[in-house]
C-alpha cells in the first residue's frame, strides 16, 4: 500500500540535499509515474544522520506526516494545524514544502499500522535505500503509539545495521531498546540459523535411510541415493534466510 521514496529533494532551499534531488528528478518522477496507485511516501535527504531514539522518533515524525524538517537548521517541527490542500499534496517531491508527498493515502506510511490482524511489516530492497533507518523508526512509532504490544524489530542482513541506528548494543538475542518499555531488538546469526537447520535435516536424512537399510538388509542398496541426498543439504535454496527468520 506505501512506497517510501526515501532521500528526495525538498523545496529547493537546501544547499546540502538540492543538488542531490536535481539528480534524482527522473528516478524519482518515474517513480511517481509507475506506482501512484499506492501511497507515495516522500522522504526528504535529512543532513544530519538518523542515529538514536531522538533522531529515529523525528524521522519517524516524517514519515507519518505528523511533522516536517527544518533543512536550513537542522530541526523538525509540527506542520501547521491546518490540514494541507489537496493541491499541496499533489504538488510532487520537488516543490511546496518539505511534508511528504502523500497520494492515495492519508497521513503518510504509518496510518495503517497495528491494525486488527498485522503481524509483521517487512522492509526489502536493495542496499543502502535506507531499509534499516525505516524499519527502526516504524518500530519505535509502532512502540511508541501502542504502549499496549509488546514491538519486535529484526534485522536480518549480513551486515547489521540495526544497533548502529538505535545507537545501542543489540545482538543475536533479543534485547530491550533503552527508554522505550515495550521495544525490543535483535541482529539474527542467519548463518547459525541456518547451520542449525541444515545439521538437523542431514541428520533427518541419514537417519531415514539408516532405517531404510536395516530392514531390507544388504539387498538394498542405496548409497548412491543417500550420498545424493545428503549433498542437497549443503545446497541452500532461495528464500530460506527469510524463512528461517520469522520462525
Amino acid at each position: 500500500e506505501n512506497v517510501i521514496v526515501n532521500r528526495a529533494k525538498g523545496d529547493g532551499h537546501c544547499p546540502f540535499c538540492s543538488p542531490v534531488g536535481e539528480t534524482g528528478r527522473g528516478a524519482v518522477e518515474e517513480i511517481a509515474d509507475k506506482f501512484g496507485r499506492f501511497n507515495l511516501i516522500h522522504v526528504p535527504l535529512f543532513p544530519y544522520e538518523i542515529k538514536g531514539a531522538d533522531r529515529l522518533a523525528e524521522y519517524a515524525g516524517v514519515l507519518s506526516g505528523e511533522a516536517y524538517p527544518d533543512m536550513a537548521s537542522g530541526s523538525v517541527d509540527t506542520p501547521p494545524d491546518e490540514p494541507a490542500t489537496s493541491a499541496t499534496k499533489e504538488a510532487g517531491p520537488f516543490e511546496g514544502s518539505l511534508v511528504p508527498v502523500l497520494r492515495g493515502g492519508e497521513n503518510g506510511a504509518m496510518s495503517n499500522l497495528m491494525r486488527d490482524g498485522l503481524d509483521f511489516i517487512l522492509f526489502s530492497g536493495k542496499g543502502g535505500v535506507g531499509k534499516t533507518s525505516v524499519a527502526a523508526a516504524t518500530a519505535l512509532y509502532a512502540a511508541q503509539h501502542h504502549p499496549d504490544k509488546k514491538i519486535l524489530v529484526y534485522s536480518i542482513d549480513p551486515a547489521h545495521s540495526l544497533a548502529d541506528s538505535f545507537d545501542c548494543p543489540i545482538g543475536d538475542r533479543v534485547v530491550a531498546i533503552p527508554g522505550v518499555a515495550n521495544l525490543h531488538a535483535a541482529e539474527v546469526d542467519l548463518p547459525r540459523l541456518r547451520d542449525e537447520f541444515m545439521s538437523e535435516y542431514r541428520s533427518l536424512i541419514t537417519g531415514a535411510f539408516d532405517t531404510w537399510e536395516r530392514k531390507r538388509g544388504p539387498k538394498l542398496d542405496i548409497r548412491f541415493d543417500r550420498n545424493i541426498l545428503v549433498s542437497l543439504t549443503e545446497t541452500i535454496p532461495p528464500g530460506l534466510d527469510e524463512v528461517l527468520a520469522l520462525e
